[in-house]
């Protein structure tokens, strides 16, 4: 694993490496943070960030549950329908 250099996301206080782009934990863009934000290991537990409602990830699997969901309440119905 490469060495964090300093870096932190700014979302989950996950230790960062000095070339990712993303938060390996959060996927939260690392890219975005202005240069002397990120916060110099303290030994102490970064402060949490106030949490996101929802993380992208769980926005996109959302979309694909709902997409088979309705997918097959149409399959039901069409079967249904069509007898």
């Amino acid at each position: 694993m490469a060495e964090s250099g300093g870096r932190y996301c700014p979302l989950c206080g996950e230790a960062a490496g000095l070339q990712d782009r993303f938060c390996r934990r959060c996927g939260e863009s690392l890219l975005a943070s202005p240069p002397g934000e990120d916060q110099a290991p303290t030994g102490e537990a970064p402060p949490q960030p106030a949490r996101r409602q929802a993380s992208w990830r769980r926005g996109c699997a959302e979309i694909v549950i709902t997409t088979m969901v309705l997918s097959a309440a149409c399959a039901v119905i069409g079967a249904s329908v069509g007898s």
